[in-house]
């Protein structure tokens, strides 16, 4: 069995790489119960970067697009269009924030060409999602 993570091959339910645990690997009772503070909170994480993982990049995506970011920075179309404004100013020319989601897309391929970062993938996916609100999608 591999990683889905990283894709290692895993050992003992373990990935050597990565360090995620596997869904199907679990932590006996009576063992958990040994687990100090900082054991536990170790196999937490573990738990959650395996949750992560697991989750797609679309789905990633859409849940920070949707809730999320949404909360931290407000609505996505407002803050394209915030953007927009602005480099329109600077470059003094008028930009739309559909203009700025394509200009991110852009950038974020242009880091993946140079080196693989899930967090890549999922900002393309988030961006073309906010780019599809600009035309009722």
């Amino acid at each position: 069995m591999n990683c889905p993570n990283c894709n290692a091959e895993l050992a003992k339910g373990v990935c050597p790489v990565c360090g995620i645990l596997t869904p199907e690997y679990g932590i006996h009772e009576n063992l958990r119960s040994r687990l100090t503070a900082t054991e536990a909170e170790t196999v937490a994480r573990m738990r959650a970067a395996t949750a992560q993982a697991i989750e797609t990049v679309c789905q990633e995506a859409d849940r920070v697009v949707s809730s999320e970011k949404r909360a931290e920075y407000g609505d996505p179309k407002e803050s394209l269009d915030l953007v927009a404004k602005m480099w329109s100013a600077i470059l003094k020319t008028n930009v739309s924030g559909p203009q700025v989601a394509l200009c991110m897309i852009a950038l974020k391929i242009g880091r993946e060409v140079h080196r693989h970062k899930r967090d890549n993938l999922v900002d393309i996916s988030g961006y073309s999602k906010v780019l599809s609100m600009y035309e009722g999608d």
